[in-house]
């Protein structure tokens, strides 16, 4: 029967996720916060208990590390201008090939990656 329910859990998840980025026009994030609450009902009576430990998981997770730190040298990088100078560099060498625009960010999203050496901070 938990099986059961955890199924539901997660479609109500993936559900309030839809609803709330689709029809109220909403960020992800926030989404994504109230599919984490939505889910968090299923637990009935321990629903703070339930809530705190998934938060304090979640956020204890190297993944949530990795992907908040890939976000956070992202923007650093792009308000510095290194970004724009890989850019510029990458366009000036290949950027008068066509496709030239393309290969030049396909590359320079392989250079950011290599760096990251993790799948899910690469993916963000």
């Amino acid at each position: 029967m938990s099986d059961y329910i955890a199924v539901i859990a997660l479609a109500a998840f993936i559900g309030t996720i839809v609803v709330w980025n689709v029809l109220f026009k909403r960020n992800i994030g926030e989404a994504m916060f109230a599919g984490f609450i939505v889910s968090a009902l299923f637990a009935g009576t321990d629903f703070p208990s339930a809530l705190w430990i998934g938060l304090m998981d979640g956020l204890m997770n190297e993944v949530t590390y990795a992907a908040l730190a890939f976000v956070v040298v992202g923007e650093l990088l792009v308000r510095v201008g290194i970004v724009q100078r890989i850019v510029d560099v990458l366009s000036s060498m290949i950027g008068r090939f066509r496709g030239g625009s393309l290969y030049a960010a396909t590359f320079g999203s392989a250079l950011f990656g290599a760096v990251a050496h993790n799948g899910a901070a690469t993916a963000a």
